[in-house]
This record gives C-alpha cells, structure tokens and sequence, in this order.
C-alpha cells in the first residue's frame, strides 16, 4: 500500500514545521520523504561534503547514529501524537516545571530532547530546577 504524501506521513514533518521547507506544503509536497528516503538524502549530502569539503561537516553521522536518530524521533513523534515540540511545550511545562521536576524529567515526559525543554526554560528566564542529591561519600570520590 503506498503511503499517503502528507506532512503527517513526511520524514521532514516536525509538528508545525517542515524541516527543510520554509513553508509547508500538506499535500503532493516535491519534498516529501518517508524515513528511508531522509536517510538516504542525509547520506548523500554526507557523502558530497566528505568529498568536496577539507573539513567534514559537523553534521556529519554514521550509518548508525542517523538510523538511532530517526528512531527515536519517529518514536518522539508518535507518543506525543503529532504535536510539534512547542505546542507540548506551551501545554505542560509550567505545571510539570512548578512541580519541581528538572530538565531532562520534563523531557522524558514530553517526548523530547534535554535541549528543546533548556532552550524553552531560558527564554521564559526561569532558573534550572535542581534535585537534591546526598553528599559523596569518602568511597565515592
């Protein structure tokens, strides 16, 4: 059965934003991609900057780590049924960060990379929730 070509179904798709397109297109995008095809087109960009470039692009992955990456983000993407990274955001956080809980706990939660839950925090200029940890001992330094 072939795919649908929809943003829902479009490895680019991140909730209210496309990835590579400044604009999304829903339907019959020339972009679109399924997984398969994003790495792919990753691969081939890698291939062309180690080719071309003196110096490797600092986006440059291993077979590996792009099929890990995909992974979890396609499984991100799916526990938090569509939403884009900022509606969860927008939605939770306050309540989850007045509860005392820290960066990677909100993370965790929302589905979510450490850095987007960092980023969001700052701009609202709350400081980091810390938990309290008990003192080291002699045998643990």
């Amino acid at each position: 059965m072939d795919k649908k070509r929809t943003c829902k179904t479009c490895g680019y798709d991140k909730g209210d934003k496309c990835l590579i397109l400044t604009e999304k297109i829903p339907e019959d995008c020339f972009a679109w991609a399924d997984e398969k095809e994003v790495i792919k087109r990753e691969e081939a960009i890698r291939s062309y900057n180690e080719k071309v470039c003196s110096v490797p692009s600092i986006h440059v992955y291993s077979d590996e780590q792009l099929e890990k990456r995909h992974s979890v983000n396609e499984f991100n993407r799916k526990m938090r049924a569509g939403k884009s990274v900022k509606k969860m955001l927008d939605e939770n956080f306050k309540k989850l960060y007045k509860k005392g809980l820290t960066d990677t706990e909100i993370a965790n939660k929302l589905y979510m990379d450490k850095s987007r839950v960092s980023d969001y925090r700052n701009k609202l200029n709350l400081p980091f929730n810390k938990k309290d940890r008990p003192a080291a001992t002699e045998a643990e330094k």
